[in-house]
């Protein structure tokens, strides 16, 4: 519980001065609607700003994604971070989705009527005429109690004793719905409508007591009569509370996380302008999750005198005629009144302009209404979302002043290739008519375009099929600003929407791109101009959802898409990024088997991580332009210090240079080019698609696998063309078994073939042998789709029975040619042939001087299934473990 001199302490620390703010973006109000003159019609319309009326946009609504970042910008004409002054800015936000009613803009410049029977049905809550913020019980409850006594008000006659008299209001005028006392000091110490976003102050020693009063941590005191738990009454503090028999109730702490706290960049004084570094004062906001609907933002300016300090100045010093606080200097005492006439020594009085209620005054500015998007579902929430918009309205720099002339915001925006952009931006059609410009009177309107050869000093957009950007920036959509628009005047974009919505864009490839307006961009008068900095990604990471399907993209060199139910638990946390750590490369015949990577290596982690489902990965590769596909192949390791292997059902799509696989594990991923050294090529068998690595001779060569790797769903294979007809047996474990018309050709032929060779067999042999002529195909029928349901559902099993069918042959091989032809795993993995030896060739083996490379004698050891000393079998190659080879990285 604290007392009333506790609460005055916590108020004081924001006695202000006079000096005006203006919102640029998003588009602030200034109490403005679509009036089409220069001032504003109604300064008392939502709020009280204390601005210059010509300040404001006209109404223009967005819709921002939850979780993006929106830069908030602005532009005070009084110092901040400077020795003249003490200031703070506080940015809160508002949200209500009451329907119907609820926070909006309204149609009319009017004030929302405090009397309901002054609006259509008896209620202003749903006259929609009026744009309203805070709820009207909200201005009642503030009417109702008693304003804090505590607080200095130096000179000032308050004219009532309830909160809607503040010494900067003393005559308790009423703007919009809100609380006069709650809008001058913060932070307030009853329950308000409004979240804290950052205060951003030249006294950072006092962020901590910032943050803690902060409503967004602490709960908020309130009074209630018992009769009346719903209602707050008059009394503002515990001890008054109590005494009149009533409840003191503390509560409505939002649960969110304190504001952010920070110093804010240097300005100086009389200046409605930028800060050092040529851009207006910016706090770059995450917008909210766990809100919705619509939504206001406000922004409160506060600068101090330290002419006396109001950290320790209470309402014991109130004195109409100023004699309880004294400017003093050199002696001499001064009353603290206004303008007051003083001798300084100079043998007659000096006046100076002081009014004691702008030695406490705020200032503020508040957005117009927006709404808060949830993110779509294909977006992982961990993906960083950048706004893109337009500020400023129609006009010179003297017609609009205090707003500003077009500018993109952020004008040098700074993303990675894994990032998204959300471009849009909002305008008018009421600007007063004489207000310079290009296209039709009155109106708002922007697009973007590249600049010719990405030169940000020209002012001649570049062609959109010769710009070096990706699609679908700066494609037609955004040159015409409004993909809905048919024909009509599109040379100034007059008969375009004031709103445009580019939804959600991938960064393009890491460069930089400076891009213009067509229409606004006037050369000697006005520049809309701006550049997206692009930098490669270095690390991403997301936050999978066992609910949700989630994909994960790498700039434009990687995705991972992982499918709801494939995570163990609620939430899993993944990361990719690039790695220049691995081993070297599996070697035939003592080579590498592979000469370079033709994309990055992607390191997919935590190392070991498993899957419940099959999660695709995507990689793009690059190669020299008339490279043969057939060359490159997807290997894969376990960590940075394991070896490769290769990844034998990877789908590669040469038009979009990408390859994908379904994996259960994470691991490493790269594309390699095979040694061509060695003639060999990647093939995949028509028929199950799995990929094998071949010699110059057809021979199948001895690459290790990755055991991990599935079969793409329905055998999704390059070498059959599309479409296929597919026939589908459906398994009681609700898997699929589909096969092309490929596969089923095959086993009608087989079918048929050994039907008639049994036919005419049994014609021979007597007509008992005919049962047997038509059992035996449809056994071999009945074995083939038994098989090929098995493998289907038990992909890693077709590698190892093709591996043991491969080893067989073989062994057959040598048995009637008489050569030693074995293809066994050596040094971990890395596989060495030995093909077309003779006995006596493999008895001289261990004294001979390994052909290529000049490496020390491989030793050889005849080798059987069971016993080593079965020379009937093959040889064993041991030979020492290659160098590591350092393979050039291809972007």
């Amino acid at each position: 519980m604290r007392g009333l001199a506790a609460v005055a302490m916590i108020m004081v620390m924001v006695a202000v001065v006079s000096a005006d703010v203006y919102m640029h973006n998003p588009r602030g109000s200034n109490n403005r609607l679509d009036e089409a003159t220069r001032p504003r019609r109604n300064g008392n319309r939502m709020f009280d700003s204390q601005n210059n009326c010509r300040g404001g946009y006209n109404v223009g609504n967005m819709d921002y994604v939850a979780g993006s970042e929106l830069p908030i910008e602005w532009t005070a004409q009084h110092s901040c971070a400077n020795p003249n002054t003490h200031c703070e800015y506080v940015l809160q936000y508002m949200c209500d989705d009451t329907s119907p009613g609820g926070l909006r803009d309204g149609t009319t410049t009017g004030t929302i009527p405090t009397n309901q029977q002054k609006c259509r049905h008896g209620d202003c809550e749903l006259d929609f005429r009026y744009g309203r913020h805070e709820h009207k019980d909200w201005y009642f409850w503030c009417k109702r109690r008693e304003r804090n006594k505590g607080l200095f008000t130096a000179s000032q006659n308050l004219r009532g004793n309830s909160a809607i008299y503040t010494r900067q209001n003393p005559n308790g005028n009423r703007r919009g719905l809100e609380c006069p006392e709650e809008r001058d000091y913060y932070p307030y110490w009853h329950p308000t409508p409004w979240v804290d976003i950052a205060i951003m102050t030249d006294s950072p020693q006092r962020c901590e007591y910032y943050q803690k009063e902060s409503q967004n941590v602490m709960n908020k005191g309130v009074c209630y009569a018992p009769s009346e738990p719903s209602v707050p009454t008059a009394q503002n503090n515990p001890a008054a509370c109590a005494a009149a028999g009533n409840v003191w109730n503390e509560t409505g702490a939002w649960n969110v996380p304190p504001p952010a706290c920070v110093m804010p960049d240097y300005s100086r004084d009389n200046h409605l302008g930028n800060v050092p570094g040529g851009f207006p004062q910016t706090f770059n906001w995450t917008v909210p999750s766990h809100v919705g609907g619509r939504c206001a933002l406000r922004l409160r300016y506060n600068i101090s005198t330290a002419d006396y300090d109001g950290w320790n100045t209470f309402a014991d010093k109130n004195d109409r005629q100023g004699r309880k606080v004294n400017i003093k200097n050199n002696g001499e005492e001064y009353r603290f009144k206004n303008d007051p006439q003083v001798d300084f020594g100079v043998g007659f009085d000096l006046q100076l302009a002081i009014n004691t209620a702008q030695y406490g005054r705020t200032f503020q500015d508040r957005s117009h209404a927006f709404s808060i998007v949830p993110l779509p579902d294909d977006v992982n929430p961990a993906t960083r979302i950048a706004n893109l918009n337009v500020r400023g309205k129609r006009g010179n720099i003297v017609q609009v002043y205090p707003a500003v002339e077009y500018d993109f915001v952020p004008n040098n925006l700074e993303v990675t290739d894994s990032d998204l952009i959300h471009i849009q931006w909002t305008g008018s059609n009421t600007n007063p008519n004489n207000n310079d410009g290009q296209g039709k009177q009155g109106t708002d309107r922007s697009n973007m375009m590249q600049i010719r050869q990405n030169d940000l000093g020209r002012n001649y957009p570049e062609n959109i099929f010769v710009a070096n950007i990706t699609n679908p920036f700066f494609a037609r959509v955004l040159a015409l600003v409004d993909p809905g628009q048919h024909g009509g005047e599109t040379s100034e974009l007059d008969d375009a929407g004031t709103y445009f919505n580019g939804g959600l864009m991938r960064a393009p490839a890491a460069g930089t791109y400076n891009y213009m307006c067509t229409r606004n961009n006037n050369f000697s008068n006005r520049s809309q101009k701006g550049r997206i900095n692009v930098s490669p990604t270095l690390r991403q990471a997301a936050k999978v959802l066992a609910n949700r399907n989630t994909t994960l993209s790498f700039g434009r060199e990687a995705q991972v898409n992982i499918q709801p139910g494939s995570i163990k638990g609620d939430v899993q946390e993944i990361t990719m990024s690039t790695t220049d750590t691995f081993a070297p490369p599996p070697t035939i015949e003592s080579k590498p088997a592979v000469t370079a990577f033709n994309s990055k290596v992607l390191s997919l982690q935590p190392h070991g991580t498993t899957f419940e489902q099959p999660i695709t990965v995507r990689l793009n590769y690059s190669a020299p332009e008339g490279t043969d596909v057939s060359t490159l192949v997807l290997v894969r390791a376990d960590n940075s210090k394991a070896d490769w292997a290769m990844v034998p059902w990877a789908t590669f799509d040469p038009s979009t240079s990408t390859v994908s696989v379904e994996t259960l594990g994470f691991s490493l991923y790269a594309v390699a080019t095979l040694n061509q050294e060695l003639g060999l090529q990647r093939e995949q068998d028509a028929v199950t698609g799995e990929t094998v690595v071949v010699d110059s001779g057809g021979s199948v060569v001895g690459m290790p696998t990755a055991p991990d790797s599935l079969a793409p769903p329905a055998f999704r294979h390059s070498a059959v063309p599309a479409p296929r007809v597919l026939h589908c047996l459906h398994s009681t474990i609700n898997r699929s078994f589909c096969f092309s018309h490929h596969h089923l050709a095959f086993l009608i032929v087989l079918f048929t073939r050994s039907l008639d060779a049994l036919q005419e067999h049994a014609k021979s042999m007597g007509s008992g042998s005919l049962a047997v002529a038509i059992v035996v195909p449809v056994a071999i029928v009945l074995v083939a789709v038994g098989a090929a349901t098995f493998y289907r559902m038990n992909p890693h099993k077709w590698n190892d029975h093709r591996r043991g069918a491969t080893l067989l042959g073989t062994k057959v091989r040598m048995v009637f040619s008489g050569r030693r032809i074995k293809r066994v795993p050596a040094n971990k993995g890395r596989f060495t042939r030995m093909d077309n030896l003779s006995e006596s060739d493999g008895a001289s083996l261990a004294s001979m001087e390994e052909a290529a490379g000049g490496r020390p004698a491989v030793t050889a050891q005849m080798i059987g299934r069971n016993d080593p000393e079965d020379s009937d079998i093959g040889l064993e190659l041991k030979a020492p473990m290659p160098k590591p080879l350092a393979l050039s990285t291809k972007e």
